[in-house]
């Protein structure tokens, strides 16, 4: 396995638009925008 880091995040938060309800993680709640940005139904 390479030693090559793929993905790094600093300082990484949340913050939602009124009437909005997060999921309680970003884990969660990136897994459901990327399902929208692909068109797919809410995992």
């Amino acid at each position: 396995m390479s030693d090559n880091i793929a993905i790094k995040v600093e300082n990484l938060s949340k913050a939602y638009q009124l009437g909005q309800i997060g999921t309680g993680t970003i884990s969660r709640d990136l897994e459901r925008w990327y399902a929208r940005m692909r068109g797919k139904e809410d995992p």
